[in-house]
C-alpha cells in the first residue's frame, strides 16, 4: 500500500492505509461473506504438522500459520481450532491470541475476541496493533468508552496517525455528541494538506461537506480505490453524525463500489450499510 498514487491539489482542499492486515478481520463474516476453497498451502502445513518431527515451539508456529491461512480463506472455525492449538502449546503466544481474536470476531463471538485481545495486551502492553484492533472491535460493538481509551493510548505511542485520530474523533462523537473531541489537539502540528488531512478538515469544520464533495469528485480519476473507499467511508460517517441517513447510506455504498476489500473502511462500510437497512 505504500506505493499508492496520491491525489493532486484542488482548490482549498488537498487530497494526498492502514498497515495491519489483521484489522480487516473485525467485521462479521456474515456481512463480508467471503470464503475461498482450501488450497495447497493448507495441505502443505498439514503434512508438516502431521509429520511428528517438530518440537512444541515449532509446532505452535505451524498451527498459528495454518490458522492465519484458514482465516484468510474465510474458514474461521478451523482457524480458531488451529490458533487454540498454538496457544495450548505456548500460552504466551501474543500473535496467536491476536489472530484468534480476529477469527472470533468474524464468528461474532465477541466476548472471546475481546478477552483474547486483552490477554495479548497484558502479555505485550507496548504492542501498538492490539490497541487499534481492540479499539476497532469496541467501535463495531458500540462500546465507545473502550474504543476511546484504546485509541488515546495508541496515539500516545504513535501521535501522527491521522486515521486513528479520525477513529478517536468518531468514537468520542458517538460517545457524547455534545462534547468537543480531541481531533484538533492531536492534529494541530500535522500537515493536513496530505491525505487524509482533507477528511480531518471536514471533521473540524474547516471545509464544508459540499466543497469537500466537489473537490473529491474532481479528483476521483487520479485516486486509488483505497483512497476513494476511505473518502466515501469517512464522508458517510460525517453524514451519519449530522443526521442525514440517506446521504450516509449513499456514501457507504460508494465506498463499497470501490471494491477496496483489503481496507478496514470497506468492511466497516458494509457493516454500516447492513445497519442502515434494518
Amino acid at each position: 500500500m505504500k506505493n499508492k498514487k496520491r491525489p493532486s491539489i484542488i482548490v482549498a482542499v488537498i487530497f494526498c492505509i492502514f498497515f495491519l492486515s489483521d484489522s480487516f478481520a473485525i467485521v462479521p463474516h456474515r456481512i463480508v461473506n467471503e470464503t475461498y476453497p482450501v488450497d495447497e498451502t493448507i495441505a502443505s502445513f498439514t503434512k508438516v504438522i502431521n509429520s511428528r518431527r517438530l518440537d512444541d515451539s515449532a509446532l505452535a508456529e505451524l498451527y498459528r500459520e495454518r490458522g492465519v491461512h484458514y482465516s484468510n480463506l474465510g474458514h474461521y472455525r478451523k482457524s480458531v481450532e488451529d490458533l487454540s492449538s498454538a496457544i495450548n502449546l505456548n500460552n504466551n503466544y501474543v500473535t496467536a491470541y491476536i489472530s484468534r481474536a480476529n477469527a472470533y470476531a468474524k464468528l461474532e463471538k465477541y466476548n472471546e475476541a475481546y478477552q483474547d485481545f486483552s490477554t495479548a495486551q497484558q502479555l505485550s502492553p507496548k504492542n501498538k496493533s492490539i490497541y487499534v484492533l481492540r479499539g476497532s472491535l469496541s467501535f463495531l460493538l458500540g462500546r465507545f468508552n473502550d474504543a476511546v481509551s484504546d485509541y488515546q493510548y495508541y496515539l500516545s505511542l504513535v501521535p501522527n496517525d491521522m486515521y486513528r485520530m479520525m477513529w478517536l474523533h468518531l468514537s468520542q462523537r458517538y460517545q457524547d455528541a455534545s462534547k468537543p473531541t480531541d481531533l484538533a489537539k492531536y492534529s494541530r502540528e500535522l500537515n493536513l494538506d496530505v491525505w487524509p488531512g482533507a477528511l480531518i478538515k471536514l471533521y473540524l469544520g474547516q471545509v464544508g461537506a459540499k466543497d469537500f464533495l466537489e473537490a473529491f469528485k474532481k479528483n476521483i480519476g487520479s485516486m486509488s480505490p483505497e483512497f476513494l473507499c476511505e473518502g466515501f467511508y469517512y464522508l458517510g460517517q460525517y453524514f451519519l453524525l449530522t443526521g442525514d441517513r440517506r446521504l450516509a447510506a449513499d456514501s457507504f455504498r460508494q465506498a463499497v463500489k470501490t471494491n477496496a476489500r483489503k481496507t478496514v473502511e470497506y468492511q466497516f462500510a458494509l457493516a454500516y450499510l447492513a445497519r442502515l437497512s434494518q
